[in-house]
């Protein structure tokens, strides 16, 4: 079995301790036991992340090697002669990334015990003599478990903690922050505050839509960013919605065009194709369609050659990660950045339909032709305002079949209470009791004109859910000595930490 950790998010206060990995004055240390011994993987003394900031942990085991990463090393230095093969790549991960293998022959690790977060219930009856230190003081946020993203404010058991994370909300209220609206939420940093938007919306309180814009399959937009891009970091967030199986989201390519970075729908899935300058490389996320006429937020995070693509928020089998190749920078020619097809441009690469609220590394890419932080369009073809769809007026329905737009498709179907029939090539409408609206509160099925079955809504039961059922509701509190039924091969991510 391998097991990879994901991303745990923590914000901690000095003397504050996780178990395994745990905090020793400051210093993230992880300790893991395959069953013949104790591998114990520590950071410098020199690193203290009880400095009242999120940081992330990451911890990668594939048999009997280990991996212990702070931040992502994003502060790691890293000498790369560009377009020129990744053996002349060089970097330093001394100062933030740890690596060992586990001793004796032990190879997997004990699924016997429960994972628990942010401390160990002692009443439990598992022995932790591995464990300095027991208890966590602090804030934990994204706790990452081979791709699944966990729900801290469900856990199995907990005490000793509350939602949300204090030392950092308080700064929304200290500051006499105003409120960031129902779509979006205060985010406090260590004496600083901001809204965070969620995707479609905009402006100081998210009280504002960010417009949506039709690509015909035909066009493009090609933007000149006025300062340069990070070459290690990539980060672009869109929504779309689409019924073209393959095309191009977003373009990025060096000056030489040898390297480049491309967003893309493959035969109807979220893909990214990459070459950072060692090869051509491509992750691909399976078992989610994007061509199905829905709206998606789509997300690439790029750290150095390590990609990760998430749609509608990630976790589970809506997000993958995968790092291929060596080199780990792309110096982006900021006059090329394309969206909607790539550069040079390519007819059946186009994207053909809708865009809204493009983000790339934080930065608002606008699509109304108007400059904008640093963002001013070269050229645009085959971009309009809105997203609409006139499947019905362009397609007829013979009576009495009524015509239904599913965005950009037809349907031609019956009139309520009616199913169809069938009869060799010839279709027709047959009334059914449905019409007569039998179930209540529920969803009327018909399975022939005198047989029906009616799906009741939550709350309702019955066999035309006519019966009321009684509401319970339970609040759960969120612990950071949150106890987890689940795999102890997990993946953390620590997030911020914050010293009192």
């Amino acid at each position: 079995m391998s097991c990879q950790s994901g991303p745990t998010e923590f914000l901690s206060v000095a003397h504050s301790l996780a178990p395994a990995p745990e905090l020793i004055d400051g210093t993230p240390t992880l300790k893991i036991n395959h069953g013949s011994g104790t591998l114990v993987l520590q950071l410098p003394g020199n690193v203290n992340v009880a400095d009242r900031r999120w940081h992330r942990l990451d911890v990668h085991s594939n048999s009997k090697e280990v991996r212990f990463t702070l931040d992502r090393c994003a502060g790691a230095t890293v000498m790369e002669m560009e377009g020129l093969g990744s053996w002349l790549t060089t970097d330093d991960h001394s100062s933030c990334e740890v690596t060992g293998v586990t001793p004796n022959t032990d190879r997997h690790l004990n699924m016997s015990q429960v994972l628990q977060l942010g401390g160990v219930n002692e009443e439990v009856p598992y022995m932790y003599p591995q464990l300095q230190h027991k208890h966590f003081s602090g804030c934990i946020r994204n706790l990452v478990v081979d791709s699944k993203l966990y729900d801290l404010g469900s856990p199995a058991d907990a005490q000793s903690s509350s939602p949300g994370c204090l030392t950092t909300d308080a700064s929304c209220v200290n500051m006499g922050y105003p409120s960031c609206g129902h779509r979006g939420r205060c985010h406090g940093e260590w004496g600083s505050v901001s809204c965070q938007c969620m995707a479609g919306f905009t402006g100081q309180q998210c009280e504002e839509d960010v417009p949506e814009y039709s690509f015909d399959g035909r066009g493009h937009v090609h933007y000149h960013l006025v300062t340069p891009m990070a070459a290690r970091r990539t980060w672009i967030q869109v929504l779309i919605r689409t019924r073209k199986h393959s095309s191009t989201i977003v373009s990025l390519i060096s000056k030489d065009q040898s390297e480049y970075l491309r967003l893309e729908i493959f035969q109807g899935l979220l893909c990214v194709v990459y070459n950072l300058g060692d090869g051509h490389y491509n992750l691909t996320l399976p078992a989610h369609r994007l061509d199905n006429g829905e709206w998606h937020e789509v997300l690439l995070d790029r750290y150095d050659n390590e990609m990760t693509l998430r749609l509608d928020g990630g976790g589970g089998r809506r997000e993958v990660t995968g790092s291929r190749g060596r080199s780990r920078e792309i110096v982006v020619d900021t006059t090329a950045v394309t969206v909607g097809n790539s550069l040079p441009s390519s007819g059946n690469k186009s994207f053909q339909g809708c865009m809204r609220d493009l983000r790339i590394n934080g930065r608002y890419i606008p699509m109304d032709g108007h400059p904008r932080d640093g963002v001013s369009q070269v050229s645009m073809q085959g971009l309009s305002l809105g997203c609409s769809s006139d499947s019905c007026k362009r397609n007829q329905c013979a009576p009495p079949f009524t015509c239904v737009d599913l965005w950009r498709v037809h349907e031609c179907r019956c009139p309520a209470g009616h199913m169809i029939r069938v009869n060799g090539t010839r279709k027709s409408c047959v009334y059914t009791l449905c019409a007569t609206h039998p179930c209540h509160r529920g969803t009327c099925v018909a399975h022939s004109p005198s047989k029906y079955t009616c799906h009741c809504p939550d709350g309702f039961r019955g066999h035309r859910c006519e019966t009321t059922l009684p509401v319970y509701r339970e609040d759960v509190g969120l612990s950071f000595s949150s106890l987890f039924a689940i795999c102890v091969c997990f993946m953390v991510l620590l997030g911020e930490f914050t010293v009192a």
